[in-house]
């Protein structure tokens, strides 16, 4: 499992990089404010979110 994580992060934030049509800070805004967010991307908003993709990485924990 944790393999697959590290590949699935890496695999999107490549997407994102080489895809310069694919904006990470406008997806992220736009499903933020999508009205059916909590309904269908609150896993993906968190995943954005955990490993700083289309936002500043908070590295401290509570």
């Amino acid at each position: 499992l944790i393999i697959l994580k590290k590949i699935t992060i890496e695999w999107i934030k490549i997407y994102l990089e080489t895809n310069d049509d694919k904006n990470p800070i406008e997806i992220l805004e736009l499903m933020k404010h999508h009205e059916q967010n909590k309904i269908w991307f609150t896993s993906l908003i968190g995943f954005f979110y955990q490993f700083g993709i289309g936002c500043d990485l908070n590295r401290k924990r509570r």
